[in-house]
């Protein structure tokens, strides 16, 4: 692989011809040394990266389902978290394994076996004798895990409070290129200026108590003034206490998420669907965790509590109460009253025009829930409970598609999950009711066929009618109803250097919904072949085949039901040239077809990535080319970001995009990192749409984020 004189040189002029004026660097450079003064009376711990399995899993599960933009930190946290702080492997829960989303459920089970059986693990070596745990799974459940002889279990509180790690992060990015949104004259423009600033702290001890705070102002929203006179427009916190005693296992204060069976009433997790990792179906975890994330609508504020009452029991409890955006409306009865609805939540989080802000706060919701759980190392079942009261009744537009949606001010969620092991054979599903309305149905087998194959088998069965406001469950849709289906997936592991991966789901979709005026069906396949040389080379081909349904603009009166067919072959290489360097090249086609229109695209890139034990600087770079005819043949690729940053753009018209990243570790206790990314259209007189509208055919964005650690 090589790069001529000519190519570097080009690459360092787009580099170097950033348009610094806009950059306001005096301000920066004031809000950088505040806040290190600010912490300079509170050494650094090695920044992790994402290992390269997880990447690739949170890729997969993105293109996939096609989610352009998608919340990452709460996975890159916990994955920190156990990076930074191995946990003693005769202590750590298996279902706090199972959020990492790094091994199968029957590889859980079988882990919780062997230890059952055969006592306390005195030596790393013994986890590759554990039934279903090959080389690399090991090497991977070392790297998060030791055997530690000595116990500190019982800690009081108070030096939990002090003896642990603190972690506070700075971060900016800004848009070089002016966007529509900040012209004053317009009537609807941006209030605040084109900066995003963040603070995050976190304070860890031992992966048992951790706290801390996130503070947050999007490019747009205005700052220490106006709708945000105390500074940013999102605070968070956290207070979070996990295994204190056996009678107590989780204490969260604060913003928390909350976690039941599969899914259909609520769950945290991330990347249990469909992907890649074609096995990875079932979701788990802890009922309650902590919230870390810059999402502004994901979590719940108050308080969560789980206790053992007895062996083999849990008791879950937790209430919350906070406010959410909305889309408000006055509706005048015939006697001239008016009643406030609202017709919809918002969801993007900002708020940076007049009308932005009006949807600010609108709703109150109080939420109370509980769970009872009785579990053993093969068997579990839970009982789940959740009543959502809002302040004001939620009214949706009056239509065929919406018919059977949740309108009203209350709603209670019942549910039933369970699991249990036979041999190799894994079962676990979840039956749903929203009171006075339908059912939700999820259930799956797992089955470890032997030592190199595994095999999953999920149905899913949701009404119409079911109701659930922020479900997250295995399907198709993210809201979880009007929707059957079948999945099918096979791993299979050929030898040392060879494993093959493949899924089919079919669905059926009863009813009408979002664009969509008929029922539908649809139907979904992916075929993945990978060769690994063990720490040098990585080798895969990807095929993927989707056909859907949806409206199709003809001109004509009634927009006609059309099938959509999408394929997509992807080639990629990941070479490690030696300790310090790796290289990444990616080729991949897409084809999209509706009716008579067919669209087709390409993407290629090369990145090199160099990381040395010796050299304080590191860094990431990509230059990519990329060709479609429109979004519908969009293609997805993940990008090397910042710390707590993660992103995976569509790639659609014709262009080329470049990045770099940096990352300074040479000051003690102290790491640095910056990022230069730019994308250039060659067919487009304007990048983006409405007020994020650049008129120009360029996109650049520099970031910055310093983290100090005592």
């Amino acid at each position: 692989m090589h790069i001529n004189n000519k190519g570097v040189l080009i690459l360092a002029y787009k580099f170097y011809s950033i348009n610094l004026q806009d950059l306001n660097l005096h301000f920066l450079i004031k809000f950088y040394w505040t806040i290190l003064i600010l912490f300079a009376c509170v050494g650094l711990l090695s920044a992790q990266d994402i290992p390269l399995n997880i990447r690739n899993q949170i890729e997969s599960f993105v293109e996939n389902n096609e989610l352009d933009d998608v919340d990452l930190d709460q996975i890159y946290d916990r994955l920190s978290t156990y990076l930074q702080k191995p946990v003693d492997l005769n202590k750590v829960d298996s279902e706090d394994l199972a959020e990492l989303l790094l091994f199968t459920p029957i590889q859980l089970a079988a882990f919780d076996s062997y230890r059952s059986e055969y006592g306390p693990i005195i030596a790393i070596e013994e986890i590759q004798s554990i039934q279903g745990f090959d080389l690399e799974s090991a090497k991977i459940l070392s790297q998060i895990a030791a055997v530690k002889m000595e116990s500190n279990f019982h800690v009081p509180i108070h030096q939990m409070l002090y003896k642990g790690k603190n972690e506070i992060y700075t971060k900016w990015i800004r848009t070089i290129e002016k966007q529509r949104g900040f012209n004053d004259s317009l009537p609807t423009h941006y209030l605040g200026d084109p900066n995003k600033y963040a603070i995050r702290y976190k304070y860890n001890y031992e992966n048992r108590l951790r706290y801390g705070f996130i503070l947050e102002k999007d490019a747009g929203e205005q700052f220490f003034r106006g709708s945000n006179p105390l500074g940013f427009d999102y605070m968070s916190f956290h207070l979070y206490l996990k295994d204190y005693s056996y009678f107590l296992k989780d204490v969260a204060i604060g913003d928390f998420t909350i976690s039941m069976g599969q899914g259909l009433i609520s769950h945290n997790d991330f990347g249990a669907g469909k992907s890649a990792w074609v096995t990875n179906v079932r979701k788990g975890g802890r009922s309650i965790r902590p919230y870390s994330s810059v999402n502004e609508n994901a979590f719940n504020r108050g308080v969560g509590v789980t206790i053992r009452p007895i062996k083999n029991v849990e008791l879950t409890a937790f209430g919350s109460y906070v406010k959410r955006d909305g889309n408000i409306s006055e509706v005048v009865d015939d006697d001239g009253f008016v009643d406030i609805r609202f017709s919809s939540f918002t969801q993007s989080g900002y708020h940076r025009t007049a009308l932005e802000i009006l949807k600010e706060n609108e709703i109150e919701e109080q939420k109370i829930g509980g769970i009872l759980k009785y579990k053993t190392k093969d068997f579990h079942v839970g009982f789940n409970g959740m009543f959502q009261k809002f302040d004001t009744p939620l009214q949706r537009a009056n239509s065929l598609a919406n018919k059977f949606l949740f309108n009203g001010d209350q709603l209670t969620n019942l549910s039933f999950d369970y699991s249990f092991k036979i041999k190799n054979f894994f079962f676990f599903g979840e039956t749903a009711h929203s009171l006075n309305s339908g059912f939700g149905n999820i259930h799956g087998i797992l089955a470890g066929l032997d030592r190199k194959t595994s095999l999953v088998l999920l149905y899913r069965d949701f009404d119409p009618d079911y109701h659930a406001l922020l479900p997250n469950a295995f399907g198709e849709r993210a809201s979880n109803n009007n929707e059957r289906g079948i999945y099918l997936g096979l791993d299979v592991k050929i030898n040392y250097q060879w494993r093959f991966r493949t899924y089919a789901d079919l669905w059926r979709h009863d009813w009408l919904k979002f664009q969509t005026d008929s029922p539908t069906n649809g139907k979904e396949y992916i075929a993945r072949l990978d060769f690994t040389i063990k720490r040098k080379l990585n080798i895969y081909s990807q095929y993927f085949h989707e056909r859907k349904f949806d409206n199709s603009s003809t001109g004509e009166r009634i927009d006609p039901v059309l099938a959509q067919i999408k394929q997509r072959l992807r080639f990629n290489l990941n070479y490690n040239v030696n300790k310090s360097i790796t290289l990444r090249s990616r080729a991949e086609f897409s084809w999209f077809k509706q009716n008579s229109k067919v669209s087709r695209g390409y993407l290629g890139y090369q990145d090199i990535l160099f990381k040395s034990i010796d050299f304080p600087l590191q860094f990431t770079m990509r230059y990519a080319i990329f060709n479609t005819d429109d979004y519908d043949s969009r293609i997805y690729a993940y990008e090397n970001d910042l710390i707590y940053e993660f992103y995976i753009p569509p790639f659609f018209y014709r262009g080329s995009r470049y990045y770099l990243n940096l990352r300074y570790r040479g000051i003690r206790n102290l790491m640095i990192e910056a990022r230069y990314s730019r994308t250039y259209y060659d067919n487009q007189e304007t990048v983006g749409s409405a007020l994020n509208e650049i008129d120009g055919n360029t996109q650049t964005v520099v970031k910055a984020q310093i983290k100090y650690s005592f």
